[in-house]
């Protein structure tokens, strides 16, 4: 599906927040960190939503203001909302 065809809205999103509990799948580490992905969603909200879902499945707790941009998409849109590039990079990196 053609991303000026689908239903949904590409945004980037980030947050500061704080690893409480380590992910083998992104290998988090716990301490301060930003939480970052890209999404294809409906709106906004939703995509806030999808950014909140992923720090809960990666043990992340959020912290503070949600930074959420439209943004040009590296993945095209599908028939679902989903999130891609997800990251998890801990505030001394991020320096």
């Amino acid at each position: 599906m053609a991303a000026s065809e689908a239903p949904f809205h590409h945004y980037t999103l980030s947050a500061r927040g704080r690893v409480v509990e380590p992910d083998a799948e992104l290998g988090t580490a716990p301490g301060p960190a930003f939480l970052s992905a890209k999404v294809w969603a409906p709106g906004h909200e939703a995509a806030g939503d999808m950014l909140i879902a992923l720090a809960n499945r990666f043990g992340v707790k959020l912290a503070g203001t949600v930074d959420l941009c439209e943004s040009e998409p590296s993945r095209p849109a599908e028939d679902r909302p989903y999130a891609y590039d997800v990251q998890v990079t801990p505030e001394d990196a991020a320096a």
